[in-house]
């Protein structure tokens, strides 16, 4: 069964498009994201891909950690340290 065009889809009752085929036994076009996940993990593997870091915090410093999430503020992940 063919995927069908963004303008052939059936559309919810607020006039948008659903986004994914409604019928029985649908599927998504193949290797899109299967794809992506391959390509991540042949950067990963060699240590190309890196996680930004924000901050590092002793967990005595647990209060200033709750408090920079919730500020939202931060880019990157913020590690508690034991």
């Amino acid at each position: 069964m063919a995927w069908q065009s963004a303008a052939s889809r059936p559309l919810l009752r607020s006039g948008r498009s659903s986004g994914s085929p409604c019928w029985p036994g649908a599927r998504r076009p193949r290797n899109g994201p299967a794809r992506k996940m391959a390509e991540l993990a042949g950067h990963a593997a060699p240590g190309r891909l890196r996680a930004a870091v924000h901050a590092r915090l002793p967990l005595a410093d647990a209060p200033a950690v709750h408090r920079l999430i919730e500020e939202r503020s931060h880019v990157g992940r913020i590690l508690v340290l034991p």
